[in-house]
C-alpha cells in the first residue's frame, strides 16, 4: 500500500492507484476505498459492520496506519439470487462513519475459521421431511416433487410412514431425491410418539452397513414399544446398520419428555422445526429438546422441515399451507447424494423459516455472523447463558458478535427476523 508497510493479506485481493495514493481491498464482504497517511501515521476511525473490514483496520493500526470507513450499502441479495455477486457483499468508502457501529477484532480474519460463507456457490435448499399419498398426504409423489422444484429447492427426501422410497423417476438437472423413510409408533403412560427419518447415506456409510438395504416401496414395520429405550435404540440401529442417517423427529410434537432423546443415541439431527406441526397444533419448535441433547454433551446438528402432508386434518386449507416454512442451507461441492448426506453428517448447513444467514466465523475468541436484515440475533450458550443483539430504536441490524466469557460448552446462533421467522447455525462445540 501507499507509503506503508508490506502487508500479505491472504483473504484479501489488493490494488493501488498511485496518483491519489488510495489503497482500494477487495475483501470477504467488501470493497474497502482506503485512503492511506501519507505524511502522518494516526490512530486509526474504525467505522463498518464487516467483521473482515475491522480486522483490516485492527491490523493495519498496530504497524501506525491511518483509515476511516464507511459502509455504503448492505446486502441486496439472498444466497438463492442467482445475481449474487461471489465476491463483494458489502460497500464500504471514505466517510466520517458517524452512523455505524465502532470497534474492532482482537484477531484478523486470517486466523478465523470461517463455518458460512455467502460468496460459496455451492449451497443447495431442501426439505427433508416430506409425504406423498404413499403414505397420509394428500399429493402424488409428482406433485410434491414438482411443488418443491418449482419453489427452487435442490433436494427432496420422501419420509413416507413404515414404507421406504425413492423416487429416482422424479429427479431432474439441479433437482435430486434423497431415499428415506419415517418410522413411527405411540407408546408409554403418559401416551406420546416416537418418530424418526432414516435417510440413505453417503457412500461411506454404507460401506460399514451389515444389513441389506432396503428397496423402493418396501414396508418395514414398526414393533411395539413397551420397553422404549430397548426397542427404540434397536429401531435406530437397524437404520444405522443398512446405511442410513437418523434425524430425531419433531419432539414437541411428539409430547417427548427429555429422556426419550437422551436414552438412546445414533441420531446425527433434531426435528428443531416441523412446519406442519406448527401451522396445525402450534407445536413446531423444538430447540429446548436440541438444547437438552448438547447440555447433556451429544454432538447433533438442528434441522428445519416441512413435514408436508398438503392437507388440514381439522378444516380447509390450500394444498401448500404446510409447505416451504421450514428447510435447510446445506453447503456441498456438488448436488449429488453423497456430497449432500455428507454435508448434512457433517454439520455443513444452517436451517431457516425466513431469514439467511451470509457468514459465520470464530477466532478462537469471538463468534461473528451476518445476516439478511432481522429484529434479533441471540447467541445460545451452555454453561452460563448467552445474549442477543438488538437496536434500542427498532430498526433491523444485519450482524453481531459474541466474546467468549468462559466455561462455554457450545454456541449457536439464532437470527430472528420481524415476521418470526428465525435462521438457526449450528452448534459450534468449544469442549
Amino acid at each position: 500500500m501507499a507509503n506503508g508497510p508490506k502487508i500479505d493479506f491472504p483473504e484479501f485481493y489488493q490494488a493501488k492507484d498511485t496518483n491519489t495514493h488510495k489503497g482500494i481491498c477487495y475483501s470477504i464482504y467488501g470493497t474497502l476505498k482506503i485512503t492511506v497517511g501519507t505524511e502522518h501515521w494516526g490512530k486509526a476511525s474504525v467505522s463498518c459492520k464487516s467483521q473482515v473490514a475491522q480486522a483490516f483496520v485492527k491490523q493495519q493500526t498496530e504497524i501506525g496506519g491511518a483509515w476511516t470507513m464507511k459502509s455504503k450499502t448492505k446486502p441486496k441479495s439472498r444466497l438463492n439470487d442467482a445475481k449474487m455477486s461471489s465476491r463483494v457483499v458489502n460497500t464500504v468508502s471514505e466517510s466520517d462513519g458517524s452512523d455505524m457501529r465502532t470497534g474492532d477484532f482482537q484477531d484478523g480474519v486470517g486466523r478465523s475459521k470461517i463455518l458460512i460463507d455467502a460468496r460459496m456457490k455451492t449451497w443447495h435448499k431442501g426439505n427433508l421431511h416430506a409425504h406423498s399419498v404413499i403414505s397420509d398426504g394428500k399429493l402424488s409423489p409428482a406433485q410434491v416433487a414438482e411443488m418443491y422444484r418449482n419453489r427452487g429447492y435442490s433436494f427432496l427426501a420422501f419420509s413416507e410412514h413404515q414404507r421406504y422410497t425413492f423416487h429416482s423417476d422424479l429427479q431432474r438437472p439441479g433437482f435430486i431425491i434423497l431415499p428415506a423413510i419415517e418410522r413411527n409408533k405411540s407408546f408409554g403412560n403418559p401416551r406420546r410418539y416416537f418418530h424418526i427419518n432414516g435417510i440413505l447415506g453417503p457412500k461411506h456409510i454404507r460401506k460399514l452397513a451389515t444389513m441389506e438395504p432396503y428397496e423402493h416401496m418396501q414396508r418395514v414395520p414398526m414393533p411395539d414399544l413397551e420397553n422404549y429405550r430397548e426397542t427404540a435404540q434397536a429401531i435406530v440401529d437397524e437404520l444405522r446398520q443398512s446405511g442410513h442417517i437418523v434425524m430425531f423427529n419433531h419432539p414437541n410434537w411428539s409430547f417427548s419428555n427429555f429422556e426419550d432423546l437422551l436414552s438412546i443415541d445414533g441420531y446425527f439431527a433434531v426435528e428443531i422445526f416441523n412446519c406442519t406441526a406448527e401451522v396445525e397444533t402450534g407445536d413446531g419448535l423444538s430447540t429446548i429438546y436440541w438444547d437438552a441433547a448438547l447440555r447433556a454433551g451429544r454432538k447433533v446438528w438442528g434441522i428445519a422441515a416441512d413435514d408436508n402432508h398438503n392437507r388440514n386434518r381439522y378444516g380447509e386449507a390450500p394444498p401448500e399451507w404446510d409447505s416451504f416454512g421450514g428447510w435447510v442451507m446445506v453447503n456441498a461441492e456438488e448436488l449429488s447424494h453423497d456430497a449432500i448426506t455428507t454435508a448434512l453428517l457433517e454439520g455443513n448447513f444452517y436451517s431457516s423459516t425466513g431469514p439467511d444467514i451470509y457468514h459465520l466465523s470464530f477466532d478462537g475468541n469471538r463468534v461473528y455472523v451476518e445476516c439478511s436484515p432481522v429484529k434479533r440475533i441471540y447467541f445460545r450458550t451452555y454453561f452460563r447463558h448467552g445474549y442477543s443483539r438488538c437496536r434500542a430504536d427498532g430498526k433491523s441490524i444485519d450482524s453481531a458478535d459474541y466474546e467468549l466469557r468462559g466455561g462455554e460448552k457450545y454456541i449457536r446462533v439464532e437470527c430472528v427476523d420481524e415476521k418470526g421467522g428465525i435462521a438457526w447455525s449450528n452448534p459450534i462445540f468449544l469442549q
